[in-house]
């Protein structure tokens, strides 16, 4: 194995451990926060943005300080119903099944962080490198890309 295998591996056990502490309710709500925010803040950061007007007179950094409110609104509304969620499972004593399931969610996590990555590295001349070809785990992960992608392809028909 080469460096960049060890770091594959060190980006999946990373996430599963993250996944573990954090247990899959915190989990699955931090992962629909995200989306939420981004989806809220494209909706509403230019109304946002209108309002900063008697106060920022240029408009990229008025229109980048819109959806980022917005955005930081919603993840901290989020990481409410995140802990009040949490609370409700611990207290239900179903605290260390959220963890297990939480664990497995990193590791789904981790795989879905190394496919796209993968996919990026893919546009790139990165892929004519040594280690490229020499990593044992990147064939695998090109696999996982391809399948992916076809998967999309298939919705997007």
């Amino acid at each position: 194995m080469i460096w960049i295998d060890w770091a594959i591996i060190a980006i999946l056990v990373l996430s599963a451990i993250f996944g573990l502490i954090r247990g899959m309710i915190k989990e699955l709500v931090a992962l629909a926060t995200w989306i939420a925010a981004i989806m809220i803040a494209r909706l509403f950061g230019p109304q946002v943005s209108d309002m900063l007007v008697p106060y920022i007179d240029n408009t990229t950094i008025r229109n980048g300080l819109g959806f980022a409110l917005t955005a930081i609104i919603i993840v901290m509304l989020g990481s409410m119903i995140s802990r009040a969620a949490h609370s409700l499972v611990t207290a239900s004593g179903l605290g260390g099944f959220d963890r297990i399931l939480g664990f497995i969610f990193g590791g789904i996590r981790g795989v879905a962080i190394l496919v796209i990555l993968t996919a990026v590295v893919s546009l790139t001349p990165l892929v004519d490198s040594g280690w490229w070809s020499e990593s044992q785990f990147i064939p695998m992960l090109e696999n996982l890309r391809d399948q992916a992608a076809g998967l999309v392809d298939r919705q997007i028909s």
